[in-house]
């Protein structure tokens, strides 16, 4: 008798188990509701082809809170607290778009510093600025094979350093820090 109950608590616990993983997770059950509010994965941005669409607007974000940012952009892919040394910002946002991935570093608790991959490579470095709402027109403070350099004052915003990456043939990174 014994080993029957012994067989019958085993045969439950396989059965619970069972159960337990082939149950829809609560996310997944809720995939059928609408969202009211936007997500990064909802979130639509492209790189401009033929017209001057921006990417994203640094200009408008730099200096926004990151529930601002949030209101704007929609809830990030992806939240990481930064290492204490790094010079950039003590929390990053990570972002999706069509062509790749973007991120946002807060400093003391605000938009500071945008790294942005493009999907795509310009030709100048003016072109690559104009999809993300800077205006890179004037010469760099520094320009070689690799990359453009900017500083002072870009799209009415005094910047520490603007670099745009050369990979390639075209520029495909380009980074922008406030402060230092």
């Amino acid at each position: 008798m014994k080993n029957k109950n012994n067989l019958n608590l085993l045969f439950i616990i396989i059965m619970l188990l069972f159960l337990a993983c082939t149950c829809p997770k609560p996310q997944e059950r809720q995939t059928s509701q609408a969202s009211t509010s936007p997500t990064a994965a909802n979130v639509t941005m492209t790189p401009a082809q033929s017209t001057n669409k921006a990417l994203i607007d640094i200009p408008k974000l730099i200096g926004k809170s990151q529930s601002e940012i949030i209101k704007i952009l929609g809830k990030p892919k992806r939240i990481t607290q930064l290492n204490k040394t790094d010079k950039t910002g003590e929390v990053s946002f990570d972002y999706e778009y069509s062509g790749g991935e973007y991120w946002i570093n807060f400093k003391n608790g605000k938009a500071d510093y945008f790294h942005i991959p493009a999907n795509k490579e310009y030709a100048t470095a003016k072109e690559f600025g104009e999809i993300v709402g800077l205006d890179l027109s004037n010469s760099p403070d520094t320009e070689n094979a690799a990359v453009n350099t900017y500083s002072g004052n870009i799209s009415n915003i005094s910047w520490f350093k603007i670099t745009v990456s050369k990979s390639g043939e075209g520029f495909t990174i380009l980074t922008a820090q406030k402060t230092p």
